[in-house]
Order: C-alpha cells, then structure tokens, then sequence
C-alpha cells in the first residue's frame, strides 16, 4: 500500500485490490471492523471508503444485515452498464477530442506505450487502463460527464474484474490472455488517442463506443470463463 495516499484512499484501493486478487467473490460480505483490524486503522477513513464504494456500485449495503457485500452480477446487469458506458464514454471521447491540448495527447501517447508491455501484472494493467480512462474523461473538460464516469467505470470493472480474460488465475492463463485481450486494448487505445489528437470527435466517439462494446461482448461475454 502506497503510504502518501491519503488513508481513505488507501481503504478504498485495499478493497479494490482484493477483489482484482479474487479474494472477496461476488456474494461475499465484509465488515467494518475486519477492515479496521486488518489495515491498522481508525473507522472514520474505512467507513468513508466503504461508503464511497457503495456509491460506486462496487459494493452492496443490504438492509438488515450487518457489513457489506460484493454485489451479485448477472447478465442482465452487465448489458444496462455497458450499454450506459459506451454512451457515455463516446461523447467524452468527442469532447476530448474538440478540447485537447497537445500536452495532454501526449501524455496519453506515454501512457499507450507503456500499455505495449507484454509482461505487465494484471495490477499494473487495471492501473494504465483506468488513468487512460481517467485522462480521457478530464479533458472533456465536462465535470457533470466525470461524475457519472466514476459510478459507470467502476461498475463494469467489476465484471471485468471477474470474467475479463486478462483477470483469471494461473500465470499461464494470465500471460496468455494478456497477448489475446490487452494487446487489442492497446491498439484501440492507440486509435482513439490519434483521433482525439486529430481533433476528430466523431471518430473518436465511434471508436470509443467500438472499445467498451468490445470490451464488453468480446473479452467479458465471450470469455470460456464466463458461465454467467
């Protein structure tokens, strides 16, 4: 754990991670208190994260129970969150596009090339994917898209987390699906960033749409892995 990071950050990243790591499975509920005891920290930080990821969508408050829970997915679920995503991210991709700076496209051309790299973790590429998401969406220049970003982002990851080809367990598979699944990311990733340093909103919307539906139906769906 990064120890900068402010403490409720590094909660909400220690839960994130677990469920990256497959130790928390959909269904599986968390307390409070576990959390205090295990990061060596005081509730209001915990409490505050655990909030916020129930806000996100990455986590469930049931009424009358006692902790939290990993929400239970389902194929129903998945098509309303990535159907809202591929909206949303096309047109943060067309405003990215009219409002870029050449600053900013190249640090997104920094971050695509470090994507290249065929022996990333499976934490190192949840990481660049998420800041060329991230960039993406702070350069719309919009903070009304950037809220409903974070609740939609978070969401799918979840399935992407526990179906995607590149988060499965085993190192073979891992490498394997890396070479399948994150080199295509990279390549969409590559197209969108010329399109939005071409100023070409439309295409860029296009392609962007194009990705997170890929993402969606090809490397989540179509996954051997996923029995739904």
């Amino acid at each position: 754990m990064e120890a900068f990071l402010p403490a409720e950050e590094q909660a909400f990243q220690y839960v994130i991670g677990l469920i990256v790591a497959h130790e928390l499975q959909p269904g599986d509920r968390m307390y409070e208190p576990e959390l205090v005891q295990k990061m060596g920290m005081s509730r209001t930080p915990i409490r505050t994260a655990l909030s916020r990821l129930v806000a996100d969508g990455v986590l469930e408050k049931v009424h009358g129970q006692r902790g939290y829970q990993v929400p239970k997915l389902s194929l129903e679920d998945m098509e309303k969150v990535f159907t809202a995503r591929q909206a949303l991210e096309g047109m943060i991709a067309r405003e990215a596009a009219i409002h870029r700076t050449e600053l900013e496209v190249e640090e997104l051309w920094k971050v695509n090339e470090r994507e290249m790299n065929i022996v990333l973790s499976r934490k190192e590429a949840t990481q660049l994917n998420e800041l060329f998401h991230r960039k993406l969406v702070r350069m719309a220049r919009n903070e009304y898209l950037e809220r409903s970003f974070e609740a939609l982002y978070l969401r799918s990851s979840l399935y992407i987390f526990y179906f995607g080809r590149f988060f499965l367990d085993g190192q073979s598979r891992e490498l394997s699906s890396h070479r399948e699944g994150n080199n295509y990311t990279y390549e969409e990733h590559r197209a969108i960033i010329q399109a939005v340093s071409d100023q070409n909103g439309e295409l860029a919307r296009q392609l962007m749409e194009q990705h997170v539906y890929n993402t969606w139906r090809i490397r989540v769906i179509n996954s051997p892995f996923f029995d739904g």
